[in-house]
Formats: structure tokens, sequence, C-alpha cells
């Protein structure tokens, strides 16, 4: 069961932890379409927020804006200006991830209708905690990673209530995202069939095991 009040903040949290020792910790993705350098599709991770994991190594790093504005508090908003270090007291940047493994940080944004993925990290280098959010300066992915559909859109819900049982859901590519459609008026390749594909192309990615 996930917390889904867990937000990424709008304000920097009271960093009640600093532990510089490796950690396992579980967290989520959005599985995204990508073109590798030969241009052939594949699949990639990506974060909440869309910053993409090209390996099963990550490092963090701030993506400030120096012109962003400060709350009156004086710290910087997400994207505001930082320090060298990653994560810092002072900002929201990081690699975030979760220290209960019954809750993920960011849930409550996951986008509906698309495809997900949730996995085991190990994290090193700085992390920082405030309650069970972790922010972390380097991250591996150790798997093993499991794909998921995703929540449904609120259409979906909402008929799924009334009784009406929608079809298998189909899996599209709309631009630089996969979309989970159970509308039978879509067209696009079963999600049983593209799990498949999509946990060939992540295990060959990320060296893990995907289920």
């Amino acid at each position: 069961m996930v917390n889904r009040s867990l937000t990424r903040p709008d304000s920097v949290a009271p960093v009640d932890d600093l532990d510089p020792s490796p950690r396992v910790v579980w967290r989520t993705w959005v599985i995204a379409p990508h073109r590798d350098p030969k241009h052939r599709a594949t699949a990639i991770l990506t974060g909440v927020f869309g910053f993409p994991w090209h390996g099963p190594e990550l490092q963090a790093r701030c993506t400030a804006d120096d012109t962003a504005t400060r709350i009156v508090s004086g710290a910087p908003r997400p994207g505001g200006r930082h320090h060298p270090s990653v994560p810092d007291p002072a900002c929201t940047c990081g690699i975030y991830a979760s220290a209960d493994l019954t809750e993920t940080p960011a849930i409550g944004l996951l986008p509906p209708a698309q495809p997900i993925a949730t996995g085991f990290v190990r994290l090193g280098g700085t992390t920082m905690r405030s309650g069970v959010v972790i922010r972390a300066q380097l991250a591996e992915i150790i798997g093993p990673i499991t794909l998921l559909p995703g929540k449904p859109p609120l259409t979906t819900r909402i008929l799924d209530k009334a009784g009406y049982r929608p079809g298998a859901p189909l899996v599209v590519v709309e631009g630089n995202r996969f979309r989970v459609s159970w509308s039978r008026a879509r067209v696009g390749s079963p999600f049983a069939e593209w799990r498949r594909w999509a946990r060939s192309e992540l295990s060959h990615r990320y060296r893990v095991d995907v289920i």
C-alpha cells in the first residue's frame, strides 16, 4: 500500500538525518519511449518529473535556474540558486526514494494512464532524510523491477465503479510517452504483449531482473 499524500515539496523540508552510508530503498519510475543512437525504438525509466535514467547508475545534479525567486524565509524554491553539493539541505535536489518500503515519494504526482515501474535501488554518497523521504547523491538500480499499467484515468475509474467493465488495457505511443488506454476504440499493443517487449528492453538496459 502506498501513501498518496507524499509529493515532492514546493519548499525545503527540514533535514532530520544526514547519512553517508549506502542503503537499499524502493522507488517508482514512469516508463517512456526512447530512441537509441541507432534510432531504434526502446523503453527507458524516467523519474516522476521526467528525468531519464539512461543506465543502472545515476548521479544527482541540480537543474537550478539562477533567476528563480526565493520564498519569504530565504530558502530557494525547487529550481532556485544552489550550492555545488548535491543534495543540499537548502535545496530540494537529489535522487528521491522512500525509507519505507510501503511508501514512495511523489506517488501523488504519478501521471494517470502511463505505465510505471517499481523496484529497488542502492543509494550512495551523501543521503539526507526528511521523514520517510530520502534524497541521495548516487543511486544504482539493483532490481528486481516490476512493470505495472499505472493508475487508470478518472473516467475509467468512474465507469468501473458504476459496473462498466472496460476492455483489456492497450499501450499506445503518444509523442514522448506511452499511454495506457482502456478504450475499445483505441488501436495499440495489448498490455501483456507490450510488457513482454518492455521487460526485455529494460532488462537489457539496466542489467536487472524485470517482472
